[in-house]
């Protein structure tokens, strides 16, 4: 606590008192630009194409139950004949119109 009111040693507080301000403020606006590239990698995803793990895990849903959206209508691709199953963001998009999925509330 300084005693003087208006003399050098109160400026120096004060700058004092701004740069722990700005550090701060730098600190956050880093927390933040982590959070937006994370955010813009999910979204980035969500956009793509999922394979038939993904789809289980971000709708919470059983393999059996994606079996059941296939059969429902659900579009989907394979690679390579019998390969791994794969969803468009499109034909996502379009059954999720058309049918409520995902996790219950």
């Amino acid at each position: 606590m300084l005693e003087l009111i208006g003399g050098k040693e109160v400026r120096v507080a004060i700058n004092q008192d701004y740069a722990y301000l700005i550090q701060h403020l730098e600190k956050k606006i880093q927390e933040q630009n982590k959070r937006l590239d994370l955010l813009e990698q999910q979204l980035s995803n969500q956009n793509s194409d999922w394979d038939n793990a993904t789809l289980m895990r971000n709708w919470g849903v059983s393999k059996r139950t994606t079996k059941n959206y296939r059969d429902k209508g659900l579009e989907y691709y394979r690679l390579g004949g019998n390969g791994p199953i794969f969803y468009s963001f499109q034909a996502r998009e379009e059954f999720k119109r058309s049918f409520k999925v995902g996790r219950r509330s």
